[in-house]
């Protein structure tokens, strides 16, 4: 790891993941499925007193490995 690559693979730091933690993987093995609709529902109760509005969304959304000798990830 030199800079902000690995064996000449770019980098990208999240910090959606444990400290000192590493993933290294070809990314177009993840697969993302999303199906139905996207449900919006407001919420006139929430903030009722301040005259506000809560939007509250929900997506159904499964994320699968299609290879996962894809993937590597430190100990």
């Amino acid at each position: 790891m030199e800079g902000k690559e690995a064996n000449g693979y770019p980098l990208r730091a999240r910090n959606g993941i444990t400290a000192n933690r590493m993933i290294f993987g070809n990314w177009n093995d993840v697969l993302i499925g999303m199906w139905g609709i996207l449900d919006i529902m407001p919420d006139t109760a929430a903030k009722a007193a301040a005259g506000g509005l809560v939007l509250r969304v929900f997506q159904d959304v499964d994320v699968a490995v299609r290879h996962a000798e894809s993937f590597c990830i430190n100990s």
